[in-house]
């Protein structure tokens, strides 16, 4: 989250190994959207675990199906739900567009394959 897929050993293996050997099709998203998406399932990784700490098992497993259901969306449908969110928070001005300019133009609904 903090220093992005320059200095990520997970990025780093699917960008150099994974994707050329399966020759899989790919279109690069722009970072701050993807770092924003990143910190949202950080912070609703973080709040299950608190509420697990406390004995709320109710809300532990509601934040837990919440976070699964979203990353499923990213991996089997290619829908990024943060980049979605940060797109219009960009169209509504609460993310400046400096941010992010690559973004500007950008659909974050749907992954485009080359």
């Amino acid at each position: 989250v903090l220093y992005g897929p320059k200095y990520s050993p997970t990025a780093q293996l699917v960008n150099k190994v994974i994707i050329p050997k399966l020759n899989i099709s790919y279109k690069p998203t722009p970072g701050p959207p993807k770092r924003f998406a990143q910190t949202i399932g950080l912070l609703f990784s973080l709040t299950a675990i608190l509420f697990l700490y406390f004995g709320f098992l109710f809300e532990y497993k509601l934040t837990l199906s919440i976070l699964a259901f979203f990353a499923f969306l990213e991996s089997f449908l290619g829908f990024c739900a943060g980049c979605f969110v940060f797109s219009y928070l960009m169209k509504w001005g609460i993310i400046p567009e400096e941010i992010c300019e690559k973004c500007n133009n950008l659909n974050f609904s749907k992954k485009e394959s080359t």
